[in-house]
């Protein structure tokens, strides 16, 4: 029991021999002083068709005259005025006396759960937002204090281009194969214009497929508009048999279904390109 009773002394003795430590480096009178933070840039780090990423790098200035802890962060996103997202990010930061220290606080917003959420920014090329932080600090004597920072700006909206089938050409006919055009669009809804890096493509008629393939750097497609890409192939009757031959003879309408993958560029240098994948079904025109 004596053991333990000098245990608990000399514990009580070391903690507070650290606190007088602290305040005896501060002028008589004095509290310790919060820290005070700067938000120096919030930059657009990753930007997708699935999600953008924000960073905000954070600068912290120690007025103290002995070191301090960064606790943890909290944060809260608003876009358009209503509540996204929140979170808490721990803290492990040691900023000298007198001196200073950085800290970055990444946040991602998924595009699919924003449209979700905000219904009105199907259609908008770009949205206000609000990011609110509090960063929460150790300070002797005064025990955790917090620092409150807001900032708003705006966040660009991406949408999903589509890719569409506006028919078939027909440029030469015979017993044996056709050569014809498929003929893709593809529309672009962002006020950004992107560059056709590559597409994955395969074309069923009637149940049967009759193309497959890859094409690469197809040209641009403009902001707010569209582009016409024509991919030449051969239709080979002794592989496919006489029906091919007797659905391009008749001139009517094919029924088909379209699947694949675009992958778009930017010039933009946080752009991340991803496959789009599309699957289209319906009846396409036989262009002469």
């Amino acid at each position: 029991m004596r053991k333990t009773m000098r245990n608990c002394v000399a514990a009580v003795a070391l903690i507070s021999m650290a606190i007088s430590g602290c305040a005896g480096k501060l002028a008589p009178g004095k509290l310790a002083q919060k820290p005070s933070v700067n938000l120096r840039s919030v930059r657009l780090e990753d930007l997708s068709f699935e999600a953008l990423q924000l960073v905000a790098d954070l600068q912290i200035k120690n007025p103290n005259p002995f070191g301090i802890s960064l606790a943890g962060l909290d944060y809260r996103l608003e876009v358009s005025g209503h509540p996204l997202l929140s979170g808490t990010q721990q803290g492990g930061l040691k900023v000298p006396a007198e001196g200073e220290g950085a800290v970055q606080l990444p946040v991602q917003i998924i595009f699919h759960q924003l449209h979700e959420a905000l219904g009105a920014l199907a259609d908008a090329d770009s949205a206000d937002y609000a990011l609110e932080v509090g960063l929460r600090f150790e300070l002797p004597i005064v025990g955790q204090v917090n620092v409150p920072l807001k900032h708003s700006a705006r966040l660009p909206v991406l949408k999903l281009p589509e890719v569409h089938l506006q028919g078939i050409r027909l440029k030469r006919l015979s017993l044996s194969a056709a050569e014809i055009g498929l003929v893709l669009g593809v529309s672009n809804p962002n006020a950004l214009s992107f560059s056709l890096q590559g597409l994955e493509y395969s074309l069923d008629v009637h149940g049967a497929r009759w193309l497959s393939g890859f094409a690469e750097q197809l040209g641009q497609v403009p902001a707010k508009g569209s582009a016409e890409l024509e991919l030449p192939a051969t239709i080979d009757f002794a592989q496919l048999g006489r029906a091919a031959y007797r659905l391009l003879a008749s001139g009517g309408s094919l029924p088909y279904r379209l699947r694949g993958k675009i992958e778009l560029g930017s010039v933009l240098p946080f752009f991340r390109a991803a496959p789009i994948a599309f699957d289209k079904s319906g009846e396409a025109s036989l262009l002469r």
